[in-house]
């Protein structure tokens, strides 16, 4: 919207920044808000620039900001008394300055998850990061996009570094900013890119290698069946990346032709990464909550969407997806405080308490650890298990 400003569309692609603004505050909150205007706000005082908050249609902007997110608000909140509070106190005040939801990560957490974020353009990426971030590239007007884009990268990955709870997947909005500035980089015909991009493939494809040897250590419920499903996945990625780095290393040298190299390595490192997901489905059974309910005979999983149900001292987040049911926990609150309030009667607060209603039922179902069902079994609770995979078991009583 800014780079085409004078054009003839230019007002209706900032205010479509402004609907893409609104969906991303249904989707993700205030954060949606946080990280442009935070980037705005600092570019706008390290250049001292203030003429572009003149164009960002502000009066429209957030008229259909508001038209598009107060309907859900209100709707929600006059379903859920304190939704507000809980939405915009706990859910981003108390999770970003807090331990509340348990994610605690050191503060370079999310170091290792940029530099294989980056990949296989890491050194390329590393290069554009540390250059002088005045550098231009021209944007309208003269404006220096390149010292926007990087202020954007900085700031969004020391938000969430600063953040009490962290996840992988935080960073995701600095890259579209950082693919920006290392295609610029790329497309000035710099040979070392994509030189430095095809070693990186070959060391990628070694170290799939090694993982797939490796894989009897890969982590709680993963099985050495699960692994052998997915090993050839994994090797078929491996020689894509082995071979495309090393091909196009050969080629390239010997061709000239550099330019090509960087859509090539690109096209190569999408289909190792379609595969890998692909072949991901192997490992399944270890997390999602899927395989373990299609285990449940026809009768059993009728059965199961009527009688109690109990998520005793885990909660799986597919589970009621595929049970297509709510459950009762036992001894679990985390993320779901703020329903638990709401509904107390779907929560029990320990397991000894879980035993005697058990106990009492004529027909009802639970899913637990596997470790927990061994202990109750030692224990002599009465209980038949009807479903298990790697990790969890599904009961019902005698």
């Amino acid at each position: 919207a800014q780079h085409r400003q004078g054009a003839p569309l230019a007002r209706h692609f900032m205010l479509l920044c402004w609907l893409a603004l609104a969906l991303a505050f249904l989707s993700k909150g205030l954060v949606a808000l946080v990280l442009p205007g935070m980037t705005l706000v600092g570019y706008s005082v390290w250049k001292r620039d203030w003429r572009l908050w003149r164009r960002l249609e502000l009066g429209w902007g957030l008229l259909l900001f508001l038209v598009v997110t107060t309907p859900w608000l209100l709707a929600v909140s006059a379903r859920n008394p304190g939704f507000l509070h809980f939405f915009f106190v706990h859910e981003h005040f108390q999770r970003f300055l807090s331990e509340v939801h348990e994610r605690v990560e050191p503060w370079w957490y999310f170091l290792p998850v940029l530099l294989l974020g980056m990949l296989p353009w890491l050194f390329a990426a590393l290069r554009v990061m540390v250059s002088p971030p005045t550098a231009r590239i021209e944007a309208g007007e003269g404006r220096p996009l390149r010292a926007f884009l990087w202020l954007w990268i900085v700031i969004t990955f020391a938000f969430f570094s600063l953040s009490g709870s962290k996840l992988p997947s935080y960073i995701l909005p600095l890259f579209p900013a950082l693919a920006l500035l290392v295609g610029d980089g790329l497309s000035q015909d710099d040979s070392r890119g994509w030189r430095s991009a095809a070693l990186l493939s070959l060391m990628a494809g070694l170290a799939l290698i090694g993982l797939g040897w490796g894989g009897p250590f890969w982590g709680k419920g993963v099985t050495e069946e699960m692994i052998f499903a997915f090993a050839p996945w994994l090797f078929a990625a491996a020689f894509i990346l082995l071979g495309g780095g090393g091909g196009l290393w050969w080629w390239c040298a010997r061709a000239d032709a550099g330019q090509l190299a960087v859509p090539a390595l690109a096209a190569v490192w999408l289909l190792a990464g379609q595969l890998l997901m692909t072949g991901l489905q192997a490992l399944a059974p270890a997390y999602s909550s899927g395989p373990l309910v299609r285990q449940l005979d026809p009768g059993i999983r009728e059965a199961a969407r009527t009688a109690p149900f109990y998520s005793v001292a885990m909660y799986q987040q597919s589970l009621p997806f595929y049970l297509d049911r709510t459950l009762r926990l036992v001894g679990f609150r985390c993320e779901l405080e703020y329903g638990i309030e709401r509904e107390p009667w779907l929560w029990i607060q320990d397991v000894p308490t879980f035993i005697r209603l058990w106990e009492r039922e004529s027909r009802a179902f639970a899913v637990m650890p596997t470790k927990l069902f061994q202990q109750l079994e030692q224990e002599k609770v009465a209980m038949r298990q009807v479903a298990s995979d790697s990790r969890r078991v599904i009961v019902t009583n005698p």
